[in-house]
């Protein structure tokens, strides 16, 4: 097997403090790469209205990558599930959302139909690891130019926006 993928992962803090303590087990996303396993690095986005993991260090966390885990699993989240409200909650345990969350965060427009709404997917959570140290955004790269010319010379630029929802990305060596 060659080497493992690696994305990064845009995370609000309520959701970062909920992995952090063990609850949320599952990311939900609307996407996920095609190949498992992935080591997915976790960053905390500065919004959301929760504090990771102290409030006197916010800055210290919120903003930069604090961690990473690898995903072995995704499983799709169909919309037929949401036909039995048993069944939603049970295919969205371990992801700390409730079934009104899910289909806000799907769109789904009330009154309609849960067919037309597309697949989710649930991406497991194993060996979490929490960094004592955050790491800062630059220190990843996306693999495309990460060079640029300043002053006539070369430097390394790194990542300078946080994904959207996630990216693949390589760590700086």
């Amino acid at each position: 097997m060659g080497r493992m993928k690696s994305v990064m992962v845009s995370i609000k803090p309520k959701w970062c403090k909920l992995i952090d303590s063990g609850k949320k087990t599952i990311e939900v996303r609307k996407t996920a790469p095609k190949e498992v396993p992935f080591k997915a690095y976790i960053y905390c986005t500065k919004s959301g209205g929760y504090i990771l993991p102290y409030d006197d260090l916010s800055d210290f966390y919120n903003g930069k990558v604090i961690g990473e885990f690898i995903c072995y699993r995704i499983d799709a989240i169909c919309p037929d599930v949401f036909v039995v409200r048993e069944d939603a909650e049970r295919a969205l345990e371990g992801s700390c959302i409730s079934v009104n969350e899910f289909k806000k965060y799907m769109k789904c427009v009330p009154g309609t139909p849960l067919y037309v709404l597309k697949d989710a997917y649930a991406w497991h959570i194993s060996d979490l690891v929490i960094y004592d140290k955050p790491k800062e955004l630059s220190e990843f790269h996306s693999g495309r130019s990460v060079y640029e010319i300043k002053a006539g010379k070369l430097s390394y630029t790194g990542i300078k926006r946080p994904p959207q929802s996630w990216m693949y990305v390589e760590v700086a060596e």
